[in-house]
């Protein structure tokens, strides 16, 4: 509670420092606040990075006293020169921020619930999440850390009014906070890209750019580290406008460079393949014009300065990618992931944008060519880019990251191009393509080919006689939109429901410092993320996953490691479908609907399998030679070896709910072509069943890899599995 408070205080005093101290002129008290928060998390980064280098702890009461600091040298500079600066508070500025600011928390009260409810689709905020704690566990930082830091002094702050097993509404906090202030940034850098009377349409350039990637991001995946590491892109290309148009003086303009490069470095360091060639001629314009006339004492310390970040962003990046070409390779073609994969169509419509862009450029020699070099820049990477895919340099989750940067810079062109426009008196032309725009706009996320095809069918397709049809798949014009409206109208269930959480709470409250591990399979393994997180197993995180062993093996490895408890949720197929085998014979220390905790039997947890006197000694071999093959064959029964064959599975976890079982043994082998299909490589054959009897010439004949009086593995003879394959 102390450390909430203190640094509450800090924060008031922060901000009212940097809006109090004395400057030579009034400024834009938003443009103020907006790069304050950015400087403080940039240097709060930095700080926790020196704090965890001298050994002293990385908490909310150390990230606070720094701030302290701040809040000292700010207001030391008003009493020394016994004067406190005012500002100027536009009200189209304080309309715009309004507007953008109701519109991002009505988003996310959409997806999240006034209760900030667990309704992230994505894989990663459960990994950020354990970062975060990680990071508030050990109380220092690495790697990139700057994302895990800003979630868990977050975490750390909101602690005193939340439970342990509600860490994560700090997370979400989190997320909405970068986003909102992520929208503002825009909105800063549109303002000084779009002036004058162009300036009315900021508001809806804002919008419409936080329409596209940031919505994905916010109502979709949750992908905090992208959103991060944006805002600091946005930072540095701010810092690059004002530099070449020589609105702040050299010094401070590269220290805010410096500040967003450390922050991309510490956010999201994959966006400094983006940033480099696009800020490249910025930085060989600027040095070619300004260097001559700086002092050498100011470019020796400038040069230090550069050089220190230029080599801890190399650092950073080098742990993640283990310092070498070779992990950096790895790095890009290792990991694929969900993104927005269309290559073009959400680009399509700033094409016209672009050429009136190009010749309103060459018209007015003296406006500022920042945003086209930036845009070229991004375009020749993207090809490049693309040629790296093509040949398997990388995967096409890294490709669609260069997608991020050119959708801010092309907004950024869209805004220059309005305000030339405005300056030629050509506002019918852009009030037309606006219209032109909504219009297809509302084609494509307005589901009008329902309507239309509910009017009439007609209108689609043509009623010939005996002709199945359905409708035609709509085509977007924007998929980036159309996606983004249907995922954030969709129903939403809480991935968390209230008995899970209740059996989180359980295990959070009375087993700390045990090993608490969850029994998983595909359908629950982000459940199984988020109760490690949640219930406090995260150094207990050893897989018991039926996805890499089958079940018995995981009940092997549980008395291997020692766990004594283990959970299991109660919507998960492996429960459900071997209850009656396996869980039922366990005793449940805590259960409800949700899930069940179960203490180790005496014998052990695998006991009950070994022990079962519902399969032969023959079957339980024949399985088990299976199992040690480590291959997942499917298996050949039919309905009355149903339970043999759930004892199949759970030794083998190999394939039982197929078409076999349910195909009359006379008509096996005219159906063998699905096995082709299946891409089945070998079968388990269960001698007991109708199916082996009626058809076991054509068995015998296989290659036999393994055979007892249960059953046999097999692999088929000649290129397949039907007969007409094998002569």
């Amino acid at each position: 509670m102390i450390g909430t408070a203190l640094s509450f205080l800090a924060l008031i005093l922060y901000y009212i420092g940097i809006l109090k101290t004395p400057r030579k002129e009034k400024e834009n008290g938003f443009e103020l606040l907006i790069v304050a928060t950015v400087l403080m998390i940039s240097l709060g980064g930095l700080a926790a990075l020196a704090f965890t280098l001298v050994r002293i702890p990385v908490t909310l009461l150390s990230m606070s006293c720094f701030l302290l600091v701040m809040d000292a040298i700010l207001w030391g500079r008003c009493i020394q020169k016994k004067e406190f600066s005012k500002c100027v508070w536009p009200r189209q500025d304080f309309i715009c921020l309004l507007v953008l600011f109701a519109v991002v928390l009505f988003v996310a009260i959409k997806t999240f619930g006034i209760k900030l409810n667990l309704n992230y689709t994505g894989v990663d905020p459960v990994r950020y999440l354990t970062m975060a704690l990680d990071l508030l566990e050990r109380k220092t930082v690495k790697g990139e850390f700057l994302t895990d830091l800003v979630n868990g002094m977050f975490i750390a702050f909101l602690r005193p009014f939340l439970q342990p097993i509600s860490y994560y509404k700090g997370l979400i906090a989190a997320d909405i906070f970068v986003h909102l202030l992520s929208v503002a940034m825009f909105y800063l850098l549109i303002s000084k890209v779009n002036r004058g009377k162009g300036s009315r349409w900021n508001l809806v350039l804002s919008l419409l750019y936080f329409g596209g990637y940031p919505l994905y991001n916010l109502a979709g995946e949750g992908f905090l580290h992208w959103v991060d590491g944006m805002l600091m892109l946005m930072f540095m290309v701010y810092a690059t406008l004002l530099l070449m148009r020589e609105e702040v003086s050299a010094e401070k303009g590269i220290f805010y460079l410096l500040a967003g490069t450390f922050g991309l470095a510490t956010f999201y360091p994959i966006l400094m393949i983006m940033a480099g060639p696009m800020l490249l001629p910025e930085a060989i314009l600027w040095c070619r014009k300004n260097l001559p006339k700086m002092p050498k004492k100011n470019i020796a310390v400038l040069s230090v300065l550069i050089l220190c970040v230029a080599v801890g962003a190399v650092l950073i990046v080098g742990e993640r990618i283990g310092h070498s070409w070779e992990g950096l390779f790895i790095s890009l073609t290792n990991t694929e992931g969900p993104a927005p994969r269309q290559p073009y169509m959400d680009f399509l419509f700033f094409t016209p944008v672009f050429f009136l862009f190009l010749g309103l450029l060459h018209r007015y020699k003296e406006e500022s060519r920042t945003v086209a070099r930036m845009l070229f820049m991004l375009l020749a990477f993207t090809a490049a880019w693309l040629f790296c895919l093509s040949n398997g340099a990388i995967v096409g989750y890294y490709y669609y990251r260069v997608y991020y940067p050119l959708w801010l810079v092309v907004w950024l062109m869209t805004g220059q191009t309005i305000a030339m426009m405005i300056r030629e008196k050509k506002q019918m032309e852009l009030y037309a393509y606006t219209g032109f725009f909504c219009v297809v706009l509302f084609i494509s996320s307005g589901k009008l080919d329902d309507w239309l095809w509910g009017v009439s069918e007609a209108l689609y397709v043509d009623h010939g006689e005996n002709v199945e049809y359905e409708k035609p798949e709509s085509i977007s014009f924007c998929p980036l939109y159309t996606s983004n409206i249907e995922m954030l109208w969709k129903e939403r269930s809480e991935l968390v429901s209230e008995t899970e959480f209740g059996m989180y709470a359980y295990v959070n409250q009375n087993y700390q410092g045990k090993a608490v591990p969850m029994i998983t399979s595909k359908y629950t393994a982000i459940h199984s993320e988020w109760y490690q997180a949640i219930s406090g197993q995260r150094f207990h995180s050893q897989s018991y996953d039926v996805r890499y062993r089958p079940l018995y093996q995981v009940l092997k490895k549980l008395e291997d490691d020692g766990v004594e408890y283990a959970t299991i949720l109660k919507d998960e197929p492996l429960f459900i479908n071997h209850y009656e085998e396996v869980f039922s014979y366990y005793e449940a220390v805590m259960e409800n609907a949700g899930g069940a905790l179960y203490i180790k039997p005496e014998e052990g947890w695998s006991f009950v399998i070994d022990s079962t006197e519902e399969i032969t000694e023959e079957e339980r071999a024949f399985f088990i030679e299976i199992m040690n093959r480590e291959i997942r064959p499917t298996l050949v029964f039919d309905l009355a070896n149903y339970k043999e064959a759930k004892y199949y599975a759970i030794y083998t976890a190999g394939e039982i709910d197929s078409w076999i079982h349910q195909t009359p043994a006379d008509e096996f082998l005219f159906n063998t072509y699905q096995l082709n299909i299946g891409e089945v490589e070998y079968l388990a054959v269960l001698k007991d069943s109708e199916i082996y009897k009626v058809n076991r010439e054509y068995f015998d004949a296989q290659q036999i890899l393994y055979e007892n009086e249960a059953g046999m593995l097999i692999a088929h003879i000649g290129s397949g599995w039907m007969p007409s394959e094998q002569d």
